[in-house]
């Protein structure tokens, strides 16, 4: 099974509960397709909060990374 680092991102100034209902309905879809993923459920709104993520929650040398934008982002949670 590939291991998929889910990273969800988004900022502040934007509708942050309509983005967490995709965020939740992409984690659902997720989860149905590869049950060993534990992919981020809270919406990552810095860079820090990605760095976080990825020592502590995300597979060490994933497959894949999947990054949502959630709301509008800037490239640097990409980058990071």
């Amino acid at each position: 099974m590939a291991k998929i680092a889910y990273l969800p991102i988004g900022r502040k100034t934007f509708d942050m509960t309509a983005a967490q209902e995709v965020v939740d309905q992409s984690v659902a879809l997720l989860r149905e397709l590869c049950p060993d993923s534990n992919p981020e459920q809270a919406i990552l709104t810095s860079v820090e909060e990605v760095q976080e993520s990825i020592r502590e929650r995300q597979p060490a040398k994933p497959d894949l990374v999947l990054f949502q934008l959630a709301t509008f982002a800037g490239s640097e949670f990409v980058v990071e």
